[in-house]
């Protein structure tokens, strides 16, 4: 439990630091938050989703140049901008939703971060690293890979249509963040309530334990005047108000 708690403490930290220096991208900052809320999660790595320039023979390869990158909508200048650049093989316009990795606690918490990813459309998460804290890989599936130019040879016209698609395929990751936001927020509303309500049942059973407590003692008595010179209707008056208490809490303790 120890080691967790500093695990998730050093990365809350780099968090807020790589915050102020100005690291992470703005519009995922309250998503990542919200995961360093949950008592069984935390996140090491994030983007929130970005439309990158790529010069290389694949769009997915590793040893291609990127020319271009951004995590928000472009305009037509910058798209023009773009395929005015020299290519060595080709260039590809990448548009990728948003990738965030998530620590769980354990196994059981690696499930249930997957079951609030996918209600946010999430669809193509998995379990990255299966270890004694599981790296979880949420991934939405939503991306655009658009080949621009062969050498110089223009393969597509970068009219505004294009510009429009392009920025589409990034909102709709980003609109799923918002959505991973909200479900997130219910969670965490959720296990609130779960915490408030174990109070409160601790609580009215402490309650039933006093009561019964009271009718023992007052059951206990046998005569017709106790110790306080009540008589016997008295008794058994407060030992009918005291079943009617017992019923009273634990219908509260059950509800």
């Amino acid at each position: 439990m120890a080691e967790w708690k500093e695990e998730k403490k050093k990365f809350l930290d780099r968090l807020l630091e790589d915050i102020e220096i100005g690291y992470v991208d703005e519009d995922i900052i309250g998503l990542l938050k919200l995961f360093f809320k949950l008592p069984y999660a935390f996140t090491k790595s994030s983007c929130s989703g970005r439309i990158t320039a790529v010069d290389a023979k694949f769009p997915w390869s590793r040893d291609g140049s990127i020319v271009f990158k951004v995590h928000r909508p472009i305009t037509e200048d910058e798209l023009f901008k773009i395929i005015s650049k020299p290519v060595k093989e080709r260039l590809w316009l990448n548009v990728q939703g948003p990738i965030i990795h998530v620590v769980a606690k354990d196994l059981d918490s690696a499930k249930k971060i997957l079951e609030l990813a996918r209600k946010a459309g999430f669809k193509h998460s998995g379990i990255l690293v299966l270890d004694e804290h599981p790296l979880v890989e949420l991934t939405t599936g939503v991306r655009a890979n658009i080949l621009l130019k062969i050498g110089e040879r223009l393969v597509i016209d970068p009219s505004p249509e294009v510009v429009d698609i392009i920025n589409e395929v990034l909102l709709e990751g980003k609109r799923r963040l918002r959505r991973l936001e909200e479900v997130l927020e219910e969670e965490l509303s959720s296990l609130e309530r779960g915490i408030k309500l174990v109070e409160t049942s601790e609580g009215a059973r402490g309650q039933v334990r006093e009561v019964g407590q009271r009718g023992e003692n007052l059951s206990s008595k046998g005569n017709k005047v106790d110790e306080e010179g009540r008589n016997e209707g008295e008794l058994e008056k407060d030992k009918e108000m005291g079943s009617r208490r017992v019923r009273e809490v634990n219908s509260v303790a059950r509800g």
